[in-house]
């Protein structure tokens, strides 16, 4: 069993709105994103809220059998905190799990089921999407060897750094694009997304 950890608790300083919830194609800009995991191989997707859950929680269809929505009250310490909430909340049968962001939506099916396909395949604790040299996501970890240090993480700067100190446990994916790169964190990201998308009929 895979799951997906769908990181979405965070503020928006940066934003200065709500991003989860802005309008993106025809859905929200979370809900474009948990529709791409829906769509995919995915076996379960937790979803972590905080900042305004309730609000977020209205904007989104909730229905989805994969999905699990859990609340987590430390959302200020940092993005650690929400990775830490969600492996706490998933099924005790997953074996890998996949951390992704809540504000990259251009990250599509075909790419996290690559990724899940490679870490079925490939001997490696760790599996990341790769465009030109650069690691993006989403992450895949395995969680027999690295549940622990998933739950060790603190301060806001994510799962990177288990990245960067197993390398010799890392296959890195090679992808013919940067969609795997761009997170929403500003107004000018947010609109270059929707020029993006603005063909597609989502």
């Amino acid at each position: 069993m895979i799951s997906a950890i769908l990181l979405a608790a965070g503020e928006s300083k940066r934003m200065g709105i709500t991003k989860q919830i802005l309008k993106f194609g025809k859905n929200t800009l979370l809900e474009y994103t948990l529709n791409n995991l829906v769509n995919s191989k995915i076996d379960e997707i937790v979803l972590v809220l905080g900042y305004k859950a309730e609000e977020i929680k209205e904007e989104i269809a909730t229905g989805h059998e994969k999905l699990v929505i859990t609340i987590n009250p430390d959302f200020r310490d940092g993005m650690s905190s929400s990775i830490k909430q969600g492996i706490r909340s998933i099924n005790p049968k997953t074996e890998a799990v996949l951390i992704v962001l809540g504000d990259q939506p251009l990250i599509s099916s075909e790419i996290i089921n690559s990724i899940i396909t490679a870490y079925q395949e490939k001997d490696a604790g760790i599996v990341a999407p790769v465009y030109k040299g650069e690691i993006g996501h989403p992450v895949c970890f395995d969680l027999k060897k690295y549940r622990d240090k998933l739950l060790e993480l603190g301060g806001d700067k994510g799962a990177r750094e288990i990245v960067d100190t197993n390398k010799n446990d890392f296959f890195g994916l090679d992808v013919h694009s940067d969609d795997i790169l761009v997170d929403i964190d500003d107004e000018e990201n947010y609109l270059k997304a929707l020029k993006r998308i603005s063909s597609i009929d989502h």
